[in-house]
């Protein structure tokens, strides 16, 4: 399975748990920044509903929501963490802030630099089939 396969069926299967359980507090078009601690809160209310997520589960989903562009604009541009229930709980320090938007400009460069290296790869497989074909030709006469 394809690498963005997996990442499509991960958010999907994210955006569903969360937003479907705790729709005041996970929107993946809109994010809300989080309060700290999320991820235990996000365990107790499984258990208090009965819902059979594990760990491993909510950490999966989890990160599927927190490391996104939209979720780390969030938390760039934003001043209060929200809790399950969508309520305030808490403030976004002057330094998570800036560790979002240094987060941001490392993926846009990341983003940049596989799109060179794509290209370059291009051009390399276009030199290697030119590099074939000529030679090629050289053998037939």
């Amino acid at each position: 399975m394809k690498m963005a396969t997996v990442k499509a069926k991960r958010k999907k299967e994210a955006k569903a748990l969360l937003e479907g359980f705790w729709g005041k507090a996970f929107n993946f078009k809109r994010p809300k920044p989080l309060k700290l601690g999320v991820e235990q809160d996000l365990l107790e209310a499984a258990e208090a509903l009965g819902l059979p997520f594990d760990e491993d589960t909510i950490k999966r989903v989890l990160a599927a929501y927190l490391y996104t562009i939209p979720y780390r604009k969030a938390v760039a541009g934003g001043t209060s963490r929200y809790d399950l229930n969508g309520d305030v709980s808490g403030e976004i320090t002057d330094e998570e802030r800036q560790e979002a938007k240094e987060a941001i400009l490392h993926f846009y460069a990341r983003q940049e630099e596989k799109k060179k290296n794509r290209a370059i790869d291009t051009e390399n497989k276009a030199k290697a089939e030119a590099r074939k074909i000529a030679h090629q030709k050289r053998s037939e006469q």
